[in-house]
This record gives C-alpha cells, sequence and structure tokens, in this order.
C-alpha cells in the first residue's frame, strides 16, 4: 500500500498530478509524447494556442527525466522509460480518492 506521504509526494508537483489526472482516464499504455500534449493542454489557457513542438519537447523531457521516475515508484505507476511508455495498474482507492478531490479542487480554482 502506498503511504499518505508518497500520495501527497507524487501530487506537490502540477505537471505530475496533470499527467496522474490523463493516465487513469486511459484503459492502455500511453506514450510519453501523448502524456505530454495533455499535460500542455491541461497548463495552458483556453485562450492560448497550442503548444509548440519545442515546448512538446521539453514536457517530454522533464516528465521523461523527472516526473515520471518519481511516479513510477508507486507500486501502480508502470513507467517503461526504453518504450516511452506509462499507465496507471490498479490505483489504491485511497489514492484514487485524493486524486480526485485534488482534481476537483483544482478545476473549480
Amino acid at each position: 500500500m502506498v503511504s499518505l506521504g508518497k500520495v501527497f509526494e507524487l501530487l506537490s508537483e502540477k505537471r505530475r498530478r496533470y499527467a496522474l489526472y490523463y493516465l487513469r482516464t486511459q484503459d492502455s499504455p500511453v506514450s510519453v509524447r501523448e502524456l505530454a500534449e495533455a499535460v500542455a493542454e491541461m497548463e495552458s489557457d483556453a485562450d492560448s494556442s497550442a503548444a509548440s513542438e519545442t515546448e512538446l519537447e521539453r514536457y517530454e523531457i522533464k516528465l521523461h527525466h523527472t516526473d515520471l521516475p518519481k511516479a513510477d515508484a508507486a507500486e501502480f505507476i508502470e513507467y517503461d522509460a526504453d518504450a516511452g511508455v506509462v499507465r496507471l495498474t490498479g490505483e489504491p482507492p485511497e489514492f484514487d480518492a485524493v486524486l480526485t478531490v485534488a482534481e476537483v479542487f483544482e478545476r473549480s480554482s
């Protein structure tokens, strides 16, 4: 079981939260590129245009080198750096509840 401290550490970075929000909606592994695109879209304003190729590459690099390796430490997040894919696998109900609350707060602010 994942500790509360680990859950809060995972949720402490906005980019990781957005990645987790997206991953929980997916039924199969997603590429780091797809995840970067989803996170970039969540971080952008509704008025702004799509992220540039350079910005997407920065998201990919940050996800690949920082956020996904940290997230992979949780037993329910699988990150295959060699294949460049990530997915959630049977996250515990406690984590799901905290992630749901975080998303509700984030989207309402």
